[in-house]
């Protein structure tokens, strides 16, 4: 898979055909058709399950604002859910007491929608951005009203608000950067836990050898895998999966492409979090 294209390349050799012997790759996209054989690994139907679980839920609260409206949108599998707008009813003519009190009132609608929306639809984090200082003024309100919102909102930038300006947040990256993040910072903090735990002899351990003593005694509560040394050496680590699976252990797979993840690889490219010490 080549991300920086989205692009999937398919090599194979060719057994049907005048070319019968010699090998072919193929470019697949979103929109090809096509049959796959294939014999699946475990993790391999993991990580479809988890993605296919994914594309159920709404992945993202957007809201696209300045000083005198709102409109929210959720960011679902099949694209953008708009959801509706709030407007402010501050006014230059007004006397400036009645104008501070609409634009709290105005605030204070959006955070309360926020709140309602990503309760009633699972959404785990949002997106506030627009031209203005709106974005803080309503980031600070969370901060005060529903803190555990605001430590999930993200501030963007966009050069108008409206429907346009949820479209500005996609189309400018925010919601793929946000998404990465959130993933990022998940598995880092798993391998942060680990590493503190190994650290005081803790219920925690690592490489090949101690986790697999650990997955056999049915010890694991959450196994660590890194998906580059897994791709070296699955016919070493697929066992230990299986087995820490049967025990009802949950596996997660921790990508190498940021610092947290490169640091498992190196330490053999797996750990666990235990139920309870070995030591």
């Amino acid at each position: 898979f080549r991300k920086f294209s989205n692009e999937l390349r398919v090599l194979g050799e060719i057994e049907k055909g005048p070319d019968i012997g010699e090998h072919h790759s193929i470019k697949l996209d979103t929109n090809s058709k096509f049959t796959l054989i294939k014999e699946w690994k475990p993790d391999h139907l993991e990580r479809l399950r988890e993605a296919r679980e994914a594309s159920k839920r709404p992945k993202m609260l957007l809201v696209a604002l300045d000083n005198e409206r709102a409109t929210f949108g959720l960011v679902r599998q099949y694209g953008l859910e708009k959801l509706g707008e709030i407007t402010s009813s501050a006014s230059g003519k007004m006397y400036e007491s009645d104008r501070e009190a609409s634009e709290s009132e105005y605030y204070q609608k959006i955070c309360d929608f926020i709140q309602n929306q990503m309760d009633s639809r699972g959404t785990s984090s949002v997106i506030v951005a627009g031209p203005g200082f709106a974005k803080k003024e309503v980031h600070s309100l969370l901060k005060d009203e529903y803190p555990e919102i605001a430590s999930e909102t993200h501030l963007g930038n966009t050069s108008t608000p409206g429907e346009s300006g949820l479209n500005e947040i996609i189309r400018r990256g925010i919601v793929k950067r946000v998404l990465d993040e959130d993933r990022m910072s998940m598995e880092t903090e798993l391998i942060e836990e680990m590493i503190e735990e190994v650290s005081k002899n803790g219920k925690a351990t690592y490489g090949r050898e101690e986790v697999q003593k650990a997955a056999e005694a049915g010890a694991i509560d959450k196994l660590l895998v890194s998906d580059e040394v897994l791709k070296k050496k699955r016919g070493e680590i697929e066992p230990i999966i299986e087995r820490a699976r049967e025990t009802g252990s949950d596996v997660f797979m921790i990508s190498s492409e940021h610092e947290a993840g490169n640091q498992l690889a190196r330490m053999g490219g797996l750990g666990a979090l235990l139920r309870y010490s070995l030591r």
